[in-house]
Order: C-alpha cells, then structure tokens, then sequence
C-alpha cells in the first residue's frame, strides 16, 4: 500500500468516537497535555481538587477515561511552569 493511498484512505473516512463504555458527560474530557491529570467539571471543587488521576477518576465515575473524548489543557501546576518557561526562553533570546 502506497502513502499517498494511506493518506487518502485515512482522510476520507470519518473519525468515529471510541468505542466501550460511554463517557459520564457527552462533552470533551479535559486532561493536563503534561502530567495527564484529569480536571472533573462535573463536581464543583476547590480549583485544587478539581484536577484528579485517571484511576480516580475511572473510580469516583466508574467510567474509563479513555473511552472518552479528550481535549488538552494545563492544571495549574504545569501551566505556571510552562509560562515561566517560556519566559526563561524569552529572556535568554534577548540578552
């Protein structure tokens, strides 16, 4: 099979959700890009406790957080270390 019959063959067919159990909510899942935390918008928590494992999770809801649809964002840990990151990064291209 060539790339380009590959390439043609993935763009032309639809993207199904994934299959198994269903997600507790129909909306996207949102996990930490970097440490993989899971932040729970279905509980109204601290902003600390908001943010939880996936075992947890998979626990407090009895759904695999895998079977859900995700979507990347930072817990607050790791989005202070990403801005003074890049603010390190930032300085240092112009001294």
């Amino acid at each position: 099979m060539t790339l380009e019959h590959t390439r043609a063959q993935a763009t032309s067919q639809p993207v199904a959700a994934p299959t198994g159990t269903p997600c507790v909510t129909e909306q996207l899942l949102p996990i930490c890009c970097v440490c993989g935390l899971i932040r729970d918008d279905i509980r109204k928590l601290s902003h600390r406790e908001r943010w939880m494992t996936a075992q947890i999770y998979r626990k407090t809801y009895h759904v695999n957080p895998t079977t859900c649809l995700l979507t990347h964002t930072y817990c607050q840990k790791c989005f202070t270390s990403a801005q003074n990151a890049a603010r390190t990064y930032t300085r240092k291209i112009e001294a």
